[in-house]
């Protein structure tokens, strides 16, 4: 469980605030700021299982696809969420 988690100003090939791989994750009051990656700026999650509650993704930057989240054979739950630029 991730909670109370800013992710900013980072960068990556495939998820530039966090990326998540074949696992399960629940996360709550986290935000994905200002990221860049190739895809998946804020959040890239490939053959996982994501439950989201009260997240925020801002300005997250993508330079292929996914600028605040990118899905590769994901099951994803947002609550709450805001996405925005």
């Amino acid at each position: 469980m991730l909670e109370d988690v800013t992710f900013d100003g980072n960068r990556g090939g495939a998820g530039g605030g966090a990326a998540i791989v074949g696992a399960e994750v629940a996360m709550t009051d986290v935000a994905f700021l200002e990221n860049v990656a190739e895809r998946g700026a804020g959040l890239f999650i490939r053959e996982g299982v994501a439950d989201i509650e009260r997240a925020t993704f801002e300005g997250n930057t993508a330079n292929v696809d996914g600028g605040g989240v990118a899905l590769e054979d994901a099951q994803v739950a947002l609550y709450d969420a805001w996405l925005s630029g």
